[in-house]
């Protein structure tokens, strides 16, 4: 069983009132759609589970940075599967070419701020990437 996990927060780790709005998980080897389940509803078992019987993978972006200590720190799992956390692949993929990235790479609206060795996989970097700014997100959805 190879599991693809997304959290949504209503913010980053240091946050104190922390809270996960919704989750979304998907098995590969299946035909299963994907699981989505909005807080309030049953995570902390399927958590538990996860712990329980193991993936033998768990993919997700920023998994290592912060889904996983979330899920540590909200529902008191330590999940211990093999983890492929896409956002340390694309840092090794832009590192070898961080001399290349320019706002050609990215256009003209791209901020120059965020073409740092530092900044080019942050979560601001990836919103301006595809057009989704998550900082924004929660105020247009009146979330605080």
């Amino acid at each position: 069983m190879r599991i693809v996990l997304d959290l949504e927060t209503n913010g980053l780790l240091d946050r104190p009132d922390l809270r996960v709005l919704c989750a979304a998980w998907a098995d590969l080897d299946t035909d299963d759609p994907p699981v989505i389940v909005e807080a309030g509803e049953s995570l902390q078992d399927f958590f538990t589970a996860l712990r329980t019987s193991p993936p033998e993978l768990l993919i997700g972006h920023n998994l290592i940075g912060f889904d996983l200590p979330v899920i540590s720190r909200l529902f008191g799992v330590d999940l211990t599967s093999p983890i492929f956390d896409t956002k340390i692949v694309a840092a090794m993929v832009y590192a070898s070419n961080l001399s290349e990235v320019s706002l050609t790479t990215f256009g003209d609206d791209f901020p120059k701020y965020l073409l740092s060795p530092a900044r080019i996989n942050s979560l601001a970097a990836w919103g301006y990437r595809l057009g989704k700014l998550k900082g924004t997100l929660l105020k247009d959805l009146g979330i605080p």
